[in-house]
């Protein structure tokens, strides 16, 4: 009876894998010295639960304290995903407390879009960017938070300079006697002097992160998004650090309650994916797509409701598989066979030699008398790929401008169908989030991403649903034709929907990663805060542990000292 109250309060997928954990521990023939390790890893396991018992407690409950916390991110060299995220992460977190200081700082080595913090509650003095190259000396955040204080390529200066001073000296004694030679010589010198410059920006560069350093050792917490920067053997920073890791790095019970190391993502002892719209502003920021398709800066919400009476608009946001381009245009095409209106489909950027040629007989089949590819690089320009005489006119325009900023990608999927190409998990849950079904582009190092969604499909029971994400995975085993035919079988199905629909429901109940996010966050600030607060969750994991009260009452217990000690914070 004791956990009835741990059934109602949590994911039953949670539920599930811990009892297994239980059972196998209390089952296990361990010695006599392997009991006390057997004992220490069913305490964990309460505290794992416990701490996800208790975190609508410390999301209702946040400490309103001033001060700074840092987030902070390692982008990938294909992570524009996970940049957006951090300033995502930011914006939830000062939503939810307006009086924190939140910073920014993040090392890459793409370049990445601009990004306006204003719409993000950040400042922007508040970010800090560096970026990465080839150069040894580039690597300059990671070794500072570290403990690492020298600036490795103190030498390589003092090098250059000498060189750079012999080398006009050289100059000077050449230029008159041999003119050629000299200037070869200040060529070289110049050379010289582009890398010495380079040398002093990294040495900025370095004072900078110090200057990030001292602050971030006067923070309440320092949180590490998608890809971690190690202050994790520094004893300086990793009493502040927390991390959300990309989905499928769960690093362990242990190092989730001692180290403060949590997973994004949809497996059971994760913590979830985003799931609330972010991007409710009304602005476009790429007027030059509104002007191509609206002819106006910021079309108004008639002017929308028109041009979609002519015009049907479908999202595939799938940069890394052609593959997967060309079938979602023609699934997309198929889909408006008998579709009057022109047909418009916002693809990732690419050269219009990358898509395949649209034979005469292909338009014929589908109703198309012109095919036109749209890019706005370095402006706005149509390249018609091919055109029949065909009435009526029907239009098909891949219109080649992903990514976007986040708000105008989000108001694009609400325009389209409701198949929406997406990749990564930034644009998957942009997806979810718009009520939309996935067209999802899965990539090597995203297949932990589909296998979450099939365990979900399995455990719930949804066979529909288990069939459309075994369809996914297998794409590169099935020719077009068969795959186009299969996928759309399902999408007709009306019991695949609702199955989908359950399963979102699902989703939307027990993996909403900001109320998790933010939950661990305050848990982490009350810890840091409040020793009765430390001691009263110690006491009543403990308590529940020895089976000496109630998850209920525990629950209870730890929601009346968080709204006391909340008010003793704030008195002082």
């Amino acid at each position: 009876m004791k956990i009835l109250f741990l059934i109602r309060k949590l994911n039953p997928l949670l539920i599930e894998s811990l009892h297994s954990y239980w059972i196998a521990l209390k089952e296990a023939k361990v010695s006599a010295e392997e009991k006390l390790q057997v004992e220490d890893a069913l305490y964990n396991l309460v505290g794992f639960t416990f701490l996800h018992l208790f975190q609508p407690l410390y999301l209702q409950h946040p400490p309103k304290i001033p001060g700074s916390v840092f987030l902070l991110s390692a982008v990938h060299s294909d992570g524009i995903g996970d940049y957006v995220t951090l300033f995502k992460c930011a914006k939830i977190l000062k939503e939810h407390h307006p009086a924190l200081e939140v910073y920014l700082a993040y090392t890459h080595k793409q370049s990445l879009p601009s990004i306006d913090p204003y719409p993000y509650h950040i400042k922007k003095e508040n970010i800090y960017a560096f970026q990465e190259t080839e150069e040894a000396c580039s690597v300059i955040l990671e070794p500072i938070l570290e403990g690492k204080k020298n600036f490795l390529c103190e030498a390589q200066l003092d090098q250059l300079l000498l060189e750079h001073n012999r080398l006009l000296a050289e100059y000077e004694t050449l230029q008159e006697t041999h003119p050629r030679a000299a200037v070869a010589i200040q060529e070289l010198s110049n050379e010289v002097q582009r890398s010495i410059q380079s040398y002093y920006y990294y040495r900025q560069k370095k004072a900078e992160a110090e200057k990030l350093y001292l602050l971030m050792k006067k923070s309440l917490a320092i949180v590490h998004i998608a890809l971690a920067l190690n202050t994790f053997d520094n004893p300086e920073l990793v009493s502040k650090s927390l991390y959300f890791a990309e989905a499928g790095n769960f690093q362990g019970i242990a190092n989730y309650l001692q180290r403060h190391w949590f997973s994004i993502g949809l497996n059971a002892f994760e913590e979830g994916i985003f799931l609330n719209n972010h991007h409710t502003t009304s602005h476009w920021s790429c007027t030059a797509l509104c002007q191509y398709l609206w002819q106006v800066d910021q079309p108004h919400a008639e002017q929308l409701k028109s041009y979609l009476k002519d015009y049907a608009i479908e999202v595939a946001y799938l940069p890394h598989s052609s593959a997967h381009r060309e079938i979602f245009i023609e699934m997309m095409c198929r889909r408006h066979l008998h579709d009057s209106r022109h047909l418009t489909i916002i693809l990732p950027q690419q050269k219009k030699e990358q898509f395949l040629q649209f034979s005469d007989s292909w338009m014929l089949a589908y109703g198309f008398s012109t095919i036109l590819v749209v890019d706005f690089v370095p402006s706005v320009r149509e390249t018609v790929l091919n055109q029949i005489n065909l009435a009526p006119r029907k239009t098909l325009r891949l219109v080649c401008v992903l990514p976007l900023p986040a708000s105008d990608f989000t108001k694009l999927i609400n325009l389209s169908g409701e198949i929406v190409g997406c990749t990564g998990d930034g644009s998957l849950s942009d997806c979810i989030q718009s009520g939309k079904i996935p067209f999802y582009e899965v990539r090597r190092h995203k297949t932990g991403t589909l296998e979450a969604f099939i365990r979900l499909a399995q455990k719930l029971m949804l066979p529909e649903v288990l069939k459309y994400c075994e369809l996914l995975k297998q794409f590169a085993d099935w020719p077009v034709p068969s795959f186009l035919e299969k996928f759309e079988a399902l999408l007709q199905d009306s019991s695949f929907r609702m199955q989908w629909d359950k399963l979102v429901e699902f989703i939307k109940r027990y993996y909403c990663l900001e109320d998790s996010y933010l939950a661990l966050i305050n848990r982490f600030l009350w810890m840091s805060l409040s020793k009765e607060v430390k001691e009263k969750e110690e006491s009543l994991i403990h308590s529940f542990f020895e089976g000496a009260i109630s998850a209920e009452s525990a629950y209870l217990s730890l929601k009346e000292i968080l709204k006391s000690q909340r008010t003793k914070i704030v008195e002082s």
